[in-house]
């Protein structure tokens, strides 16, 4: 059997006469270093999208993965796209491209209508940046970094989507921060300047919470979208037609807000307006996730009984 001390791995036997094999500190936590290294930098998927291409059987795939840096100590968001082809139940990789680190983006999304116009939320250490990008050229990069806080790039807040025209992009940040101290700030809190407002708590731990943006693509001006109070909108998308009507959650909340990342019987509603103001509620309960059908002309979206188990099975509506 093994037995451990400070400094060695003795090897002990039942025998006397077995001698014991010493393994020096130093050599045993570089060999434990780099199993650990080797078992943890194996890449995860986080996300993917496969598309047809024009040859049958044959697939594009672009996947997203997490890798850990251990000499950075920080985790890095690596894009790769690969061709497959798919036949007799079973996937070959025909050709891969080359991995691109893309931790400074926290969302990307391309037009609906437009194949080869992109947009792309970055943010790192402090620098905040709406970019624009046709057929992998660099349009645009408007700072938006004084407009208002970090992006949300999550499942239940983030938001990044095109209007029908491609004119203008919608996504969820922090509001600005608020003044520190004077008239200003009482202003800004409703004539309060000790108003609680608290985070959402869990991964949302000393965010402020979210509100939509809309960037003009054109000359990138920004505008804070005015929502209904008592309300974090996210899950943002843009309705037919080209009045720039757009559907969103609002998670309801008072002073203090519950968690709501593991937590899908929350009080949430459906809202729809337009962008210059306006929004009605158009369903109420603890919805999620809104998405339109293939038709165009209907929203879908999943719904749990409000109140009730937290991970209760959701309905479709």
């Amino acid at each position: 059997m093994y037995t451990a001390s400070r400094d060695v791995f003795a090897a002990d036997s039942s025998s006397s006469s077995s001698a014991s094999k010493e393994i020096p500190a130093d050599e045993f936590g570089a060999a434990v270093r780099a199993a650990f290294e080797e078992a943890y930098a194996r890449p995860s998927v986080a996300a993917g999208v496969v598309r047809r291409t024009a040859q049958a059987g044959v697939v594009s795939a672009s996947i997203t993965t997490w890798q850990r840096d251990f000499s950075g100590a920080r985790k890095r968001r690596v894009a790769q796209t690969l061709v497959l082809g798919i036949g007799g139940g079973h996937a070959a990789e025909l050709a891969a491209g080359a991995a691109a680190d893309i931790s400074s983006e926290v969302q990307a999304l391309e037009s609906p209508t437009d194949a080869a116009l992109r947009a792309v939320l970055r943010g790192d250490k402090g620098t905040r940046a709406v970019e624009i990008w046709r057929g992998g050229v660099l349009q645009h990069s408007f700072d938006v970094a004084a407009a208002h806080g970090d992006f949300y790039g999550d499942a239940t807040f983030g938001s990044l989507a095109w209007s029908n025209d491609n004119s203008v992009v919608v996504y969820a940040a922090e509001p600005p921060a608020q003044p520190a101290h004077g008239a200003d700030m009482a202003a800004s809190l409703d004539a309060s300047p000790f108003a609680l407002d608290g985070d959402w708590g869990e991964t949302f731990g000393g965010k402020r919470p979210p509100v939509l943006v809309a960037l003009r693509v054109a000359d990138g001006t920004v505008r804070v979208l005015q929502t209904p109070r008592g309300v974090s909108p996210g899950q943002a998308l843009f309705l037919p037609g080209a009045a720039h009507r757009i559907a969103f959650v609002g998670y309801e909340h008072g002073a203090r807000k519950p968690g709501l990342v593991y937590c899908q019987n929350r009080p949430a509603a459906l809202f729809v307006g337009a962008l210059a103001g306006g929004f009605e509620r158009v369903h109420s309960g603890a919805v999620r996730s809104p998405r339109l059908a293939p038709s165009g002309r209907t929203l879908v979206f999943l719904e749990t009984g409000a109140g009730g188990p937290h991970a209760a099975a959701s309905a479709l509506r």
